[in-house]
C-alpha cells in the first residue's frame, strides 16, 4: 500500500510496475530535453545532474544498499550513507536544478546542497519514526516493516526520542544554510523553503 492505495506491483503485477518505473525515470530526461528554456550547455548540465542523482551513485545505489541492509545489522554510518543516496540524492538534485535554472553562484549552490541534504536526512529519519508510531490508515502504507525485516534504522539504533532530536537538528542545520543565502532572507520563495523544512518534522504521512 502507498497513499492508501495498492502499490503498482500489487495492482498491476511486477512486470508492469518495473516498466512504469523505467518509463517515469526516462520521462524526466525527456521533459528536460524537450521543454528546457535554458541555454544548451545548462540543459546538458541539468540532465547530467539528474542522471548522477538517479543512477547507481545516487538513488538506485541507495536503494541497493537499503535492500542489503535488510539482511544485516548495518552500522549507523552505512544507514546514513543509504539515506543520503536513497532519499537525499533526488531532493538535492531538485534543489540544485532550481539553482542552475536561476543561474545561482557557486556559494548559493553549495548552501542549497547543504539544505537539501539535511532535509533529506530528516525526512528519512521521520519516516523511520512513523513506521513505528503511526497507523496504516494515517500513513497510507503498512507499518512495522523495518522491524519485521530486522532493518537497522535511526530508531533501532537511537530510540524514538533521540531519533526525533536528530531529525530536528538536521532541520535546524537546513534552516541555517538558508539564513546564509541572500535570496532566501526576504523572498516568498525563501519562506516556502523554511516552511518545507518545518513541515518535515510535523508530517503525518
Amino acid at each position: 500500500m502507498r497513499r492508501g492505495k495498492p502499490s503498482c506491483h500489487a495492482a498491476f503485477g511486477e512486470a508492469v510496475a518495473l516498466l512504469a518505473g523505467d518509463g517515469l525515470l526516462t520521462k524526466a530526461f525527456e521533459v528536460i530535453a524537450q521543454h528546457s528554456v535554458l541555454p544548451a550547455a545548462q540543459t546538458v548540465l541539468a540532465i547530467q545532474m539528474l542522471a548522477d542523482a538517479a543512477g547507481h551513485c545516487g538513488m538506485i545505489g541507495g536503494q541497493r544498499l537499503d535492500l542489503e541492509n535488510e539482511r544485516m545489522q548495518a552500522p549507523i554510518e552505512r544507514v546514513e550513507q543509504t539515506n543520503r543516496l536513497k532519499t537525499g540524492a533526488l531532493i538535492a538534485a531538485a534543489v540544485k536544478l532550481g539553482c542552475l535554472a536561476a543561474d545561482a553562484d557557486e556559494q548559493t549552490m553549495q548552501l542549497a546542497d547543504v539544505y537539501a541534504q539535511n532535509i533529506g536526512m530528516a525526512f528519512q529519519i521521520t519516516d523511520d519514526i512513523l513506521d513505528c508510531t503511526s497507523s496504516e490508515e494515517v500513513l497510507g502504507k503498512p507499518i512495522g516493516s523495518d522491524a519485521q525485516n530486522d532493518k537497522t534504522t535511526y530508531v533501532s539504533v537511537y530510540g524514538i526520542d533521540r531519533a526525533w532530536e536528530i531529525a530536528a537538528e538536521k532541520i535546524e542545520l537546513a534552516k541555517r544554510s538558508l539564513d546564509r543565502m541572500d535570496c532566501c532572507r526576504t523572498s516568498q520563495d525563501g519562506t516556502f523553503l523554511y516552511d518545507l523544512a518545518e513541515f518535515i518534522l510535523s508530517r503525518k504521512n
